[in-house]
């Protein structure tokens, strides 16, 4: 009994541990513009008249590099919703839409490249 409660327990632990160290998205618009511009992006705020229905705020995110032989962008743009259904309903909107990797967690939708989503999460 005494291996299994010590198997139990260290099983535990380390997913506790994998739950801290999963990266998670900005809480709101304002965070999220410290946190990419720290990632070295351009970052500018959605003015409210550009924003989708029942969307509160959001953001465009932007790194572009330019060499002679290469030219790698960058973006990701999110939208912080007043609801969970609003986001969801956008979501599912976008879905049908849209070919670029979209993502949903909570009130917040984004979209964008790989490298900045990844960016966005950490």
């Amino acid at each position: 009994m005494k291996k299994f409660t010590k198997l139990l327990s260290a099983c535990m632990l380390s997913m506790m541990i994998a739950v801290l160290l999963v990266g998670c998205i900005p809480a709101n618009a304002e965070k999220a513009v410290s946190k990419m511009k720290e990632e070295g992006y351009s970052v500018e705020m959605i003015e409210k008249d550009y924003l989708p229905d029942d969307c509160e705020e959001g953001i465009i995110a932007t790194d572009i590099e330019i060499s002679l032989s290469n030219f790698n962008a960058d973006n990701v743009t999110a939208y912080w919703f007043e609801s969970k259904k609003a986001a969801k309903k956008y979501y599912e909107e976008l879905e049908e839409t849209s070919s670029t990797i979209k993502k949903i967690k909570g009130k917040c939708v984004y979209i964008g490249t790989a490298d900045a989503i990844e960016d966005f999460e950490e």
